[in-house]
């Protein structure tokens, strides 16, 4: 268990240094919300975005752990099925169905 955890933080000091001294690359915010405006489905979207949440996009890179990245992508997977379901026609019946009576 301790060498497994060793293993782990060792492969996270590489990630560390790029973090902390890699500014090789930036956002280009005009064209991030040119990208936006430009497809009809996120049209707008970039204003609301910008005011609500600032910091989504990262404006220099973010050197992640593999495992972090899997961690990551288990949560967001939870909460599209938890969204599925509650938007599913035959989740909410039994519940309205429950509250009139």
């Amino acid at each position: 268990m301790h060498f497994k955890r060793a293993q782990r933080l060792s492969s996270l000091a590489p990630l560390d240094s790029l973090n902390r001294d890699c500014f090789c690359i930036t956002l280009d915010a005009d064209e991030l919300k040119r990208q936006f405006e430009t497809d009809v489905e996120t049209a707008g979207l970039y204003p609301l975005i910008a005011e609500q949440c600032p910091h989504l996009f990262a404006t220099t890179p973010v050197f992640i752990a593999r495992h972090h990245l899997q961690s990551m992508a288990e949560v967001v997977r939870a909460v599209e099925v938890v969204v599925a379901a509650l938007a599913a026609p035959s989740y909410e019946g039994p519940f309205l169905i429950q509250g009139t009576g």
